[in-house]
């Protein structure tokens, strides 16, 4: 008889045996291209930059000159009144404290008038009858070198704070 041939006593189907040494390569494997895939998903993100893009909250506002005494003057691209009384000038936020709406100078009731829910502020900036919790914000307000306003939304200051010029 001839020796017979080594036959594979696998039938099909079955799964080939998994030894320490194809485990110990395979985890090795796996830990590199984790690794790898790891750092080129860095190298990826460190390319965007973690900036916040926000709008300044200091913003110039004209001359003195420009704001009258017994009428606020809306600044609508920044939201914010500026007054002048007989003490000198200051700055409000134009935007309501209860939900964020802009308020509207209402001269026959000589203050401002929230149109979503109808709280009202005096000409002050303290609130009145409606739903807002707290007065309109008062700004910090200066003069450039030029002789311009220069108006900070970033910092409140107390309502008795006046620009003087």
């Amino acid at each position: 008889m001839e020796p017979e041939d080594k036959v594979d006593s696998k039938t099909p189907g079955e799964q080939p045996e998994v030894t320490r040494r194809n485990f110990l390569s395979l985890l090795g494997g796996g830990s590199l291209g984790g690794a790898v895939l790891a750092f080129l998903l860095g190298l990826v993100r460190s390319m965007r930059p973690d900036v916040l893009y926000e709008p300044p909250t200091r913003f110039k506002a004209g001359k003195p000159e420009d704001y009258p005494e017994g009428f606020p003057t809306l600044i609508t691209e920044e939201k914010v009144f500026i007054d002048r009384d007989e003490k000198g000038l200051y700055a409000m936020s134009a935007i309501c404290t209860h939900l964020g709406c802009r308020v509207l100078w209402v001269e026959s009731e000589n203050g401002f008038h929230c149109p979503c829910h109808g709280a009202t502020f005096n000409r002050e900036g303290i609130n009145g009858e409606g739903p807002a919790p707290s007065p309109l914000p008062r700004l910090e307000m200066g003069l450039d070198r030029d002789g311009k306003i220069v108006v900070d939304k970033g910092s409140e200051v107390d309502k008795e704070f006046r620009l003087t010029v």
